[in-house]
């Protein structure tokens, strides 16, 4: 959709809301049956309008999921289930409640973390993906990856998957870290446990490939390698030149 769906009026005192719909719009509430929620219960987003986008491009399956006919009647079209959550306040605004599916914010950036676990999965090394955002001070957060692999991958792997990601994916959707693992925590769901995840080895950027690192070699060097180390939270050792 447009960026713009709803408005709300700010008023001292009172709690900031998303708002309701802009004239010509349509905002609906529904729970994981598609249906709508009864007031005050929360619900998925869903946003109907002009602003509606036509699909995703070559995605006929993702788009067939978020583009959906409404089934509450309001709306002439297709709505757009945003995978936010909210609920709908006596006086007809929604309030936020946050996200309903695995999309996290990057330096920004609105980023669906299973679009980045399609892309590792593609190689026919990589048996399971999970990728999760972690809090790394200072940095607004990295995106790290972690594989299951097959028992025939190579040591390349990471390389070649870093390599794809560059390729397939904006550079804020590229993960900082790639860490293979021997299992996959999951969660009475059956969903990935992505608060269970081991901590990567901080400073062992996925980019990084054991024969690229060049140590630097004068005081300037040094000195800069000093300045990166210090904002990173790494160690000297660990910031090459190249």
């Amino acid at each position: 959709t447009t960026v713009t769906c709803t408005y709300a009026e700010l008023t001292p005192g009172k709690p900031v809301t998303i708002g309701r719909p802009l004239p010509t719009y349509t905002a609906v509430l529904l729970d994981s049956n598609l249906q709508p929620v009864a007031d005050g219960e929360a619900g998925e987003i869903c946003v109907g309008g002009p602003g509606v986008a036509r699909g995703y491009v070559n995605r006929p399956e993702q788009t067939a999921d978020r583009f959906i006919p409404d089934p509450s009647g309001q709306t002439v079209g297709r709505i757009y289930r945003t995978g936010d959550l909210g609920r709908f306040t006596a006086d007809g605004e929604i309030e936020y409640l946050g996200r309903a599916d695995s999309e996290v914010k990057v330096r920004g950036h609105r980023v669906d973390l299973q679009e980045i676990e399609g892309v590792l999965l593609e190689d026919e090394a990589v048996s399971a993906a999970v990728v999760t955002l972690l809090d790394t001070p200072g940095t607004g957060g990295e995106l790290a990856g972690y594989l299951l692999l097959s028992s025939r991958s190579d040591n390349s792997v990471r390389h070649r998957l870093h390599a794809a990601m560059r390729r397939r994916l904006p550079g804020y959707m590229v993960t900082s870290y790639l860490e293979v693992i021997d299992t996959i925590p999951m969660l009475p769901s059956g969903k990935a446990d992505r608060k269970a995840l081991p901590k990567p080895e901080l400073g062992r950027l996925v980019g990084g490939h054991e024969n690229d690192f060049v140590a630097p070699v004068n005081p300037t060097q040094e000195a800069l390698c000093g300045v990166f180390a210090k904002t990173l939270r790494m160690s000297s050792g660990q910031i090459s030149i190249k």
